[in-house]
């Protein structure tokens, strides 16, 4: 199997083309295990958990792979990766609180300002 670079696009194909992308720059919804727990509209805890088990498969598998440098370097990638997946989950969480979530910045409230 060729190597996918993380960060550019694949010789040949234009940038911002989704077949030439690199699998980070795009969405999840082209990743099947993404496709698979989201086809009825909703994720429930136990695909939660089937992915999370996923994952932990993976690792397993590359584990053995790496040399001591390449481990604790892959190593501090996952630690800083779990710090960017909880900030983005306790912004959307703060966000969602505040009920700014899925309003557009650009929205005009359509309430009219009270009179004093």
């Amino acid at each position: 199997m060729a190597r996918r670079s993380w960060f550019e696009a694949v010789q040949g194909e234009r940038e911002g083309d989704p077949a030439g992308s690199s699998p980070f720059s795009g969405s999840v919804d082209r990743l099947e295990s993404w496709q698979r727990a989201i086809e009825d509209g909703v994720i429930e805890p136990h695909e939660v958990a089937e992915q999370k088990d996923r994952v932990v498969s993976l690792l397993r598998d590359l584990e053995p792979m790496l040399d001591d440098a390449q481990h604790e370097q892959v190593t501090r990638v996952l630690e800083e990766w779990a710090v960017l997946q909880a900030m983005h989950g306790t912004l959307l969480v703060e966000e969602f609180a505040s009920g700014a979530a899925g309003r557009r910045p650009d929205a005009v409230s359509s309430e009219e300002p009270e009179d004093a």
